[in-house]
C-alpha cells in the first residue's frame, strides 16, 4: 500500500484491538476513537484530521501527505484501503460464524429477520440500517464486539465485483441471497449481469465456506441447485407456509411446525424471507418456539412494508427502495388484498438504465390490467409523468413535493394504500 507499510497495519490492528472503536465523522467522536479521513465525492475527511485530534482520537489515518510526521497521524495512500484492510485483518481474529446476505430484493428486512431468530440463541452483530457497500461492510465489520458468537454482513452492489470485493474483506463462511431480480441496471448492463454479480457470493462460499443456503422456492435461484453440493443447504416450504387468508389486519400469517404464526409483515412476497430466516435458525439449532417469539414480535422499520395509518388511511409504507422486481410484487399484494378500496402511490424507479420507461410502463400496464380493483393510483416523478399520455386514467405529480401538495388523504378514508418507490424520491415526506 505504498506509504502504508506492513509494519503501520500491524501495529494499528493493534492500537485497534486495545480500543476497538473507529469513526469517520468528527462530529460524534468519542475519546480514544481511531479516526480515519474518508474522501467521498462530496467532502473530504483530511480537513478534520487536526479537529479529530483535538478532541480526543488516538490515531488519525489520512491521506494527506501534509500530516507526514505529525504525532498520532498515519499517513496512507488510500484511507478507505486502509480501513477495509484493517477490517479485513480484525476479521480474521475471530473464530465466529459469519453469514452473508445478498440480493435484488429483501436483503435488509431477511438481515433483520436473521438476526431476531439467531439472538433467541447467540449474541449477534450484524449490519445496522443498510451499510451494506464498500463502506459500510468493514465499518460492520470492526463494530464487531469481542463477545460476539455470531455476525450477520448484508452486502448490496451496483456493478459486478463489487460483492466479490466484499467477501474478499468479510471472508464469510456462511451466505444466502434472497432473490435475483431487476435492479441497478444501470451499473450491471444486463438482467444477466444483476444474475452474474449476486452470484459473486455463493461461488466465494462454495470455494471457501461451509454452507449456503439456498431458498429453492425462489424461481431464480434454482440454477444454483446442484444434489451433489455438499455445501449447499437446500431450504424450501416444507413445513412453513402461508396460510390460505389474510389476517383481520393484513399482516402475513404462516405456519410454522403446525404452529399459527402471526407476523408483522405485510405482504406474501415476505414469504421467502422468513423461510430464510427460519430454515438458516434450525440448522443453527435455535429452539422453533423462542424463533416464534422472536418473529411474532419483530416489527419493521425505515419504511420497509411497514404499516400505519393516516387520517382513516391504512398505509403500506414501502417506500425506502423500489426496482422492478420489488415493485410489480408489492402491487401484485395490493391487487390479491381482500379489501374493497384500494390505492398505489408509486414513485420512479431509478438507476434502470436505457429500458427504464419500459420497466415503468409494464408496472401501470399491470395496473390497468387489474380492470380498476385499484381504484387510486398516484404516480410521482418524471419517469412516470412522461407516461401520463399513455396512460390518462392516473394522476401524476413531477415530484414528491408537488404530490404532497395536491394529495388529500381524507379522500380516501377506508382505504389501503402502498406507497414505493426509489430512496431519491423520499415518498416518506408525503406523510409526515
Amino acid at each position: 500500500m505504498g506509504i502504508f507499510c506492513l509494519y503501520n497495519m500491524t501495529s494499528l490492528l493493534n492500537r485497534f484491538l486495545d480500543h476497538p472503536s473507529i469513526t469517520i465523522d468528527t462530529r460524534t467522536i468519542v475519546p480514544g476513537q481511531i479516526y480515519f479521513a474518508i474522501k467521498g465525492e462530496h467532502f473530504d475527511g483530511n480537513q478534520f484530521v487536526m479537529q479529530a485530534l483535538e478532541k480526543g482520537a488516538s490515531i488519525c489515518v489520512s491521506s494527506d501527505k501534509t500530516f507526514l510526521g505529525v504525532e498520532n497521524v498515519v499517513v496512507v495512500d488510500d484511507t478507505l484501503k486502509a480501513l477495509q484492510k484493517l477490517a479485513s485483518e480484525y476479521r480474521l481474529t475471530f473464530d465466529i460464524p459469519v453469514l452473508a446476505i445478498t440480493g435484488s430484493n429483501g436483503k435488509t428486512t431477511t438481515k433483520e429477520l436473521l438476526a431476531t431468530v439467531l439472538q433467541t440463541k447467540y449474541k449477534t452483530h450484524y449490519t445496522l440500517g443498510n451499510l451494506n457497500n464498500h463502506l459500510g461492510v468493514p465499518l460492520t465489520l470492526l463494530a464487531t464486539p469481542k463477545d460476539a458468537q455470531f455476525i450477520i454482513v448484508e452486502m448490496g452492489a451496483n456493478h459486478q465485483g463489487e460483492i466479490h470485493d466484499l467477501c474478499k474483506i468479510a471472508l464469510p463462511d456462511y451466505g444466502a441471497i434472497t432473490n435475483i431480480g431487476i435492479a441497478h441496471i444501470e451499473g450491471f448492463g444486463s438482467p444477466e449481469g444483476v444474475k452474474i454479480a449476486k452470484s459473486e457470493l455463493f461461488y466465494h462460499v462454495n470455494t471457501y465456506g461451509k454452507k449456503f443456503f439456498l431458498n429453492t422456492t425462489e424461481q431464480s435461484l434454482l440454477f444454483l441447485q446442484d444434489p451433489n453440493n455438499k455445501r449447499i443447504k437446500e431450504l424450501d416450504y416444507g413445513g412453513t407456509f402461508i396460510e390460505p387468508r389474510d389476517s383481520d389486519n393484513g399482516f402475513l400469517i404462516i405456519n410454522y411446525r403446525k404452529k399459527r404464526v402471526v407476523t408483522n409483515l405485510v405482504g406474501d412476497y415476505n414469504m421467502p424471507n422468513l423461510v430464510l430466516a427460519l430454515g438458516v435458525g434450525e440448522y443453527f439449532g435455535c429452539d422453533p418456539d423462542l424463533m416464534i417469539d422472536a418473529i411474532q414480535s419483530y416489527q419493521p422499520t425505515n419504511n420497509r412494508s411497514q404499516l400505519m395509518k393516516i387520517d382513516e388511511v391504512e398505509i403500506i409504507m414501502d417506500a425506502y427502495n423500489a426496482n422492478p422486481s420489488s415493485m410489480s410484487h408489492a402491487v401484485d399484494n395490493i391487487i390479491n388484498l381482500k379489501q374493497v378500496d384500494r390505492g398505489v402511490i408509486l414513485g420512479d424507479m431509478l438507476e434502470l438504465g436505457e429500458n427504464s420507461m419500459m420497466y415503468h410502463r409494464l408496472i401501470l400496464q399491470k395496473i390497468r390490467d387489474a380492470k380498476g380493483v385499484i381504484s387510486m393510483v398516484i404516480l410521482v416523478g418524471p419517469q412516470f409523468y412522461a407516461l401520463k399520455v399513455d396512460f390518462p386514467e392516473f394522476i401524476y405529480y413531477k415530484n414528491t413535493d408537488e404530490a404532497k401538495v395536491g394529495l388529500h388523504w381524507s379522500q380516501y378514508s377506508g382505504y389501503k394504500v402502498l406507497i414505493k418507490g426509489s430512496r431519491g424520491l423520499q415518498l416518506e415526506k408525503l406523510i409526515n
